[in-house]
């Protein structure tokens, strides 16, 4: 039988409060905490390179020659706070908006074990998953192209909705909106990539879950926005959307849409329902 809420702010209450069931998943299950690890220092690595990239770039800034004469030492002291200040709010935005599909892209093989791991365990099939090796090579490459498109589209959005950040008050809703949007579906797209479902698949697996994607996506910028708290966006974020995945009735979705699943598929069954 299918889980999930039916009613948009249910759905939405459920995708929101997904990472801390996936917290509280990882943390007993013993045996996935070293597959959780893996995306943890993933993310560590990419923040200190991001910082890296932004303090060498604004460091060869010179804005003291932008100052006024007239202004004396304040106008460079002045310039100067300016200048870090813009580093901070740049770090923090595409730490916000842009790190997580570039972090899915960057460690997508390291994402899919994860999220192999996770699904394994949550349907109950005992021993490690054992694939052809042709098999894991076209999956990864299947999710290296679909997380590297959610990516390209996130960015593009991202960069749109940039100029209502001038409008007071409801300037940052659409740029919010946009990167919960992306970061749910950049998250879910882990474990369908994984499963080969193409678009037709997932609009019928998918159908009536809208708010559940967007409520992960906000939990996922929330997360992402408290200090320290974003170093666990990857791992929790694709634990929370394989658990999500397995609540669907996938074979029944299928069969009732006319559409034969991708060679090689295996839907998800959770225990319970057996």
């Amino acid at each position: 039988m299918e889980r999930g809420a039916r009613s948009p702010v249910a759905q939405f209450v459920r995708g929101f409060f997904s990472p801390l069931r996936a917290a509280q998943f990882l943390a007993h299950q013993r045996g996935l905490r070293r597959y959780a690890v893996l995306p943890f220092l993933a993310n560590v690595l990419a923040f200190i390179l991001l910082f890296a990239i932004l303090l060498a770039a604004f460091s060869a800034l010179n804005v003291s020659a932008w100052a006024p004469d007239w202004l004396g030492w304040f106008g460079e002291w002045f310039l100067r706070i300016v200048k870090w200040g813009v580093l901070l709010a740049l770090y923090v935005v595409v730490l916000v908006f842009g790190f997580t599909p570039i972090g899915l892209v960057l460690v997508s093989p390291i994402n899919d074990l994860l999220s192999e791991r996770v699904e394994h365990v949550v349907c109950g099939r005992g021993g490690e998953p054992e694939l052809p090796w042709r098999m894991w090579l076209k999956i990864t490459l299947y999710s290296l192209r679909d997380s590297a498109s959610v990516a390209l589209r996130q960015i593009l959005f991202t960069i749109l909705t940039l100029p209502f950040l001038l409008i007071p008050v409801v300037g940052p809703v659409p740029l919010l909106v946009v990167g919960a949007y992306y970061e749910g579906m950049g998250f879910y797209d882990v474990p369908l990539a994984r499963h080969l479902l193409r678009p037709a698949h997932r609009r019928v697996g998918l159908k009536g879950r809208w708010w559940e994607r967007l409520g992960l996506g906000a939990a996922m910028v929330l997360l992402l926005a408290i200090p320290g708290a974003g170093l666990f966006a990857l791992p929790l974020g694709v634990t929370a959307a394989t658990i999500l995945y397995t609540e669907i009735d996938w074979v029944g979705r299928l069969r009732a849409a006319g559409l034969a699943p991708p060679p090689g598929f295996m839907a998800p069954e959770q225990p319970s329902a057996a």
